[in-house]
């Protein structure tokens, strides 16, 4: 158990193993000396000053001075607790990337925990649970879950998100929170919480690799709100559960899904069309009892959302007169329609009855299409040897 002030001398390598509890009223680590925390709880009532090569696996170190960082930090799975009961502590990482970065980031002290020189970057769980956590306009980078139960000031700074699986617990007003990922993921919100965006608020997941956001119990509103005159940019999200009722409308666009019980998100204006190449379908003049060459048009989705193409055919009629019609075989007056999305020559679909939807074609994309082809076979014999037509009508679902 050490009491003093542990100064690591030049080219000296302490370890401390696996001792339940080590003290020291402060830490210095100079340039070519290295500490090794192991497993070990390290208690500083006092300053670490990093100038060598301080390294935790597992271990804790709580400090309640200042932590410095000009050397190089290896946190391994270890936390950093900054534990002062009053004043401020300031946290000087040094940076970001190798040798700067912490593992879960802890305070629990009830004084206030400032942030000065630089971003500071959390490869585990960011957990602030007594006094202020004051950000002073840095940046922070999270890459486990963020719990905030207490004051958060972020000073206009920027909250990346950027591990896969995350959880956002307790409230946090955000200036500016941004996560993107590139393969699916899941992002939490505590259901007995609002997260609050001032500025800006940026939730991307990507084409077929969708950004779920999750309520932290099912079926239960967890609440987001942007405040009004922030920015927003979301796409690709799958969204269930949330409740953006205390801001502006959140659009996530056509790209996104909308999984219900959701308060004030759109989804984008969702347009429903479809058109057709051929409008006309043109038989000519033809024998009795012939099945007659198909006629064929391009169905196209040009609306905003997956559609499913339905058809119907009107009664053929010459204005006076008109045919009957059977998916079975044709005869006096009544003749035989088939249709395909397969090919001019089949496989065929008969149409059973008049003025009866049947389904050409389900969830094509938007701006996906499909061959429509179109054959008949005239009657056996006809009252009237006179022109006969019919409307073939195609209307649009969504899918």
């Amino acid at each position: 158990m050490l009491r003093r002030n542990l100064r690591i001398g030049i080219a000296i390598i302490v370890w401390l193993g696996s001792a339940a509890t080590v003290y020291a009223a402060g830490i210095i680590v100079p340039a070519g000396s290295q500490l090794l925390v192991n497993t070990a709880t390290l208690k500083v009532p006092g300053d670490v000053s990093i100038s060598g090569i301080l390294t935790l696996t597992t271990g804790t170190i709580e400090l309640t001075g200042n932590w410095t960082n000009s050397g190089t930090f290896t946190s391994g799975t270890g936390t950093v607790n900054f534990t002062a009961g009053s004043g401020t502590q300031t946290l000087t990482s040094g940076g970001s990337g190798t040798g700067k970065l912490f593992y879960d980031l802890t305070h629990s002290g009830v004084g206030t925990l400032q942030l000065v020189t630089n971003a500071i970057d959390i490869d585990g769980n960011f957990t602030n649970s007594a006094g202020i956590f004051d950000a002073n306009g840095f940046n922070i980078y999270v890459a486990g879950n963020w719990s905030n139960s207490v004051t958060f000031t972020h000073g206009n700074n920027t909250v990346i998100l950027d591990g896969s699986n995350q959880t956002l617990t307790g409230s946090t007003t955000f200036y500016i929170l941004i996560k993107s990922v590139s393969s699916s993921a899941t992002l939490t919100f505590d259901y007995t919480a609002t997260q609050t965006i001032t500025n800006s608020l940026t939730l991307n997941g990507a084409s077929g690799q969708l950004l779920s956001l999750r309520s932290s119990l099912d079926d239960n509103r967890a609440g987001i709100t942007l405040q009004s005159g922030g920015t927003q940019n979301l796409s690709y999200l799958d969204v269930k559960d949330s409740d953006a009722s205390g801001g502006v409308t959140l659009d996530a666009g056509t790209t996104s899904v909308n999984s219900y019980n959701n308060l004030n998100w759109s989804f984008g204006a969702i347009v429903i069309s479809v058109w057709v190449s051929d409008s006309t379908f043109t038989f000519g003049t033809n024998p009795l009892n012939t099945w007659l060459t198909s006629q064929s048009s391009v169905i196209t989705n040009d609306g905003s959302v997956v559609e499913n193409f339905i058809g119907r055919v009107s009664q053929f009629t010459d204005g006076g007169n008109t045919w009957g019609i059977s998916s079975t075989a044709n005869g006096d007056n009544i003749i035989r329609a088939q249709w395909s999305t397969t090919s001019a020559t089949g496989p065929w679909n008969d149409i059973s009855a008049y003025a009866t939807d049947f389904t050409i074609a389900n969830n094509v994309s938007a701006g996906g299409s499909v061959t429509f082809y179109f054959r008949i076979q005239t009657p056996t014999s006809t009252l009237s040897y006179n022109q006969y037509s019919s409307t073939l009508t195609v209307t649009a679902q969504q899918g």
